[in-house]
């Protein structure tokens, strides 16, 4: 099964036992932007495994996405119309730490090259990084939602992960009823799998 089709089944078997949660919903437009924030982690996701599959090392990988980090202080101080000494600190220290810890196979091999995986890789922290910026949001607009609003999140994330799964065959085998079949297949039959 491709990646988009394990994380389909993830989030949506996980999404689907979180169904009953819905029925504390106080106001819907949590639900709404609980599932816009799903959609965002699917393509964070979805955006790590193109990038993994195209031959990227799981260490540049993992530097690649810990920069949510810096994605979100940058965003913060953007908002608050400036960066204190101790967020700038904070982030160059996390971002020091995650490229001691992972680009040391990297740097081994003397290339720190920059390709389109990369592009795909930073899917990951941009998405995750405003999907925890959103949740912030969500949370301090719908206080008493967060259940409902975290069941949006992983069922959308899994739905988005499912229909990408199904376009992926549909595009690499041929747009048609059985490419179609065959992605259902594998986001079905990634469930007996594990």
């Amino acid at each position: 099964a491709s990646p988009a089709a394990l994380c389909a089944t993830r989030f949506g078997v996980a999404g689907l036992l979180m169904t009953p949660a819905f029925l504390q919903v106080k106001e819907r437009a949590s639900v709404a932007k609980g599932a816009a924030i799903g959609v965002l982690l699917a393509i964070g996701y979805v955006g790590q495994a193109i990038g993994l599959g195209m031959g990227v090392g799981s260490g540049k990988s993992a530097f690649i996405c810990s920069l949510q980090v810096v994605f979100v202080s940058v965003i913060c101080a953007f908002r608050a119309g400036r960066i204190s000494r101790a967020t700038l600190a904070s982030t160059a220290l996390a971002l020091s730490g995650a490229a001691f810890l992972e680009l040391g196979g990297v740097l081994e091999g003397g290339s720190l090259s920059v390709g389109v995986a990369d592009a795909y890789l930073l899917l990951q922290p941009l998405c995750f990084g405003l999907s925890y910026l959103w949740i912030e949001e969500a949370m301090e607009e719908h206080p008493n939602d967060a259940l409902p609003s975290a069941a949006a999140q992983v069922l959308a994330c899994g739905l988005t992960c499912g229909i990408y799964a199904i376009g992926e065959n549909a595009l690499r085998d041929g747009v048609g009823l059985a490419s179609a079949t065959k992605g259902l297949a594998d986001v079905f039959g990634a469930v007996y799998a594990n």
